[in-house]
């Protein structure tokens, strides 16, 4: 059959092919700086996860994957009518991660976003790279200060869990109001993070009024460290703040009790010693010792323990990091619904830099983790869910988990 060249016949005849073939071009045309990513019929809304799935941290990984997956069925798997779906990408927890992966992750048009790393190191070389490709990075697990850079509306990176600064504060607060302290010493190695929170928590202490009468870097020397400790103790400071890893905690803590300091002295550790298997690695040394951590209250909190047993017929995780996964699902969804273009035909476009604007423009989102509202450096955490907490006996001889809460 031939086709008649009248001109109104070929528009008849390609109108008919576009019905027939299912097309669905009713979206506008993108105008996103950062450009659109596009949804057609049928088609899953994305999200990849880039963390540690094999490797020393692993087990890291797969608790916040557990999240992830608690999170998108509290959606049913499905937004604005597309599947959602999580794609998985092993980062190991590596500085040698191949940044040819990150940056194919990145860039992919079919992602909308991306949760993790879970380990700060990587996150630092992952940043610039999510930046500069218009993506948008959310992590669950990365405390160090130092990611959370002002950026302004330009943000592409946020971070779910309160950072250490919320800790310092928290901290601060026990000791000088709570228990009345006036000074403390602070020890901490000579790593990013440790070095980060003695800052932290120096700032924050100062500022309520209290002497830091000494930042001090550890020496591991046995000779060395005893000097050192025993000068501390002659100090006499209120508080001794440990601003360390649990293995050097440990550490110090034992070496303490072979001091004997003065009961009047108080010691207190950063969130980096809120595991249940330092009190029990460090044995009777732990007790006594106060920690800040994560407390879990309310609906949505008491809603996610239900989901989190009916999945995974397991009791609450001792790590509260797969509950900001999940809440990074429930940010991620709630910028998505806010700034989507949905066409009759059910096809989606999404703004890249509109879903980065939403999400600096979240508040008062009601998350398992607590009320989450993000600034424009990309916190979103609720401060008001951490608190103090107190190892004792029971936590040495491994038969209680989470330590006795002392204030929030």
């Amino acid at each position: 059959m031939r086709l008649s060249r009248h001109p109104l016949c070929f528009l008849l005849f390609f109108g008919l092919c576009a019905v027939l073939a299912g097309c669905s071009d009713r979206l506008p045309e993108c105008e996103d700086a950062l450009g659109c990513i596009v949804v057609r019929p049928n088609e899953a809304i994305q999200i990849a996860y880039y963390l540690p799935l094999t490797g020393p941290a692993a087990d890291l990984g797969e608790l916040i994957v557990q999240g992830i997956e608690v999170g998108l069925s509290q959606f049913d798997n499905t937004l604005l009518g597309h599947p959602l779906t999580a794609q998985a990408f092993d980062s190991r927890c590596s500085t040698a991660t191949d940044t040819a992966v990150m940056e194919r992750l990145a860039s992919d048009p079919n992602f909308v976003a991306i949760i993790g790393p879970a380990c700060s190191e990587v996150a630092e070389i992952m940043m610039p790279i999510v930046q500069a490709s218009g993506g948008l990075l959310l992590s669950p697990s990365t405390a160090t200060v130092s990611l959370n850079s002002p950026n302004q509306s330009s943000s592409s990176f946020y971070r779910v869990l309160p950072e250490q600064r919320v800790h310092a504060a928290v901290a601060t607060q026990f000791l000088t109001q709570f228990l009345n302290l006036e000074t403390a010493v602070v020890l901490h190695d000579q790593s990013t993070l440790t070095q980060q929170i003695s800052e932290a928590f120096t700032q924050t202490f100062e500022q309520a009024g209290g002497i830091v009468m000494a930042q001090q870097t550890i020496i591991l020397e046995e000779d060395v460290l005893l000097v050192r400790l025993n000068e501390i103790v002659d100090s006499e400071p209120d508080a001794l703040f440990l601003a360390l890893q649990a293995t050097d905690a440990n550490l110090i803590l034992n070496k303490l009790a072979e001091i004997n300091p003065p009961q009047s002295m108080v010691k207190m550790g950063a969130n980096t010693l809120f595991h249940p298997q330092f009190p029990v690695l460090t044995g009777s040394a732990a007790n006594d010792v106060y920690v800040t951590g994560f407390v879990g209250t309310g609906a949505a909190y008491s809603s996610w323990l239900v989901e989190w047993e009916t999945q995974f017929d397991n009791e609450a995780p001792t790590l509260p990091y797969p509950i900001f996964a999940t809440d990074a699902v429930h940010l991620i969804v709630a910028a998505i619904e806010s700034v989507a273009v949905v066409d009759s035909q059910g096809g989606v476009q999404i703004g890249r830099q509109a879903l980065r604007d939403a999400m600096i423009n979240t508040v008062r989102v009601d998350g398992a983790s607590g009320t989450l509202d993000c600034s424009s450096q990309g916190e979103c955490g609720d401060a008001g869910s951490i608190g103090v907490y107190q190892f004792g006996d029971a936590l040495a001889a491994s038969t209680r988990w989470p330590p006795i809460l002392i204030s929030r």
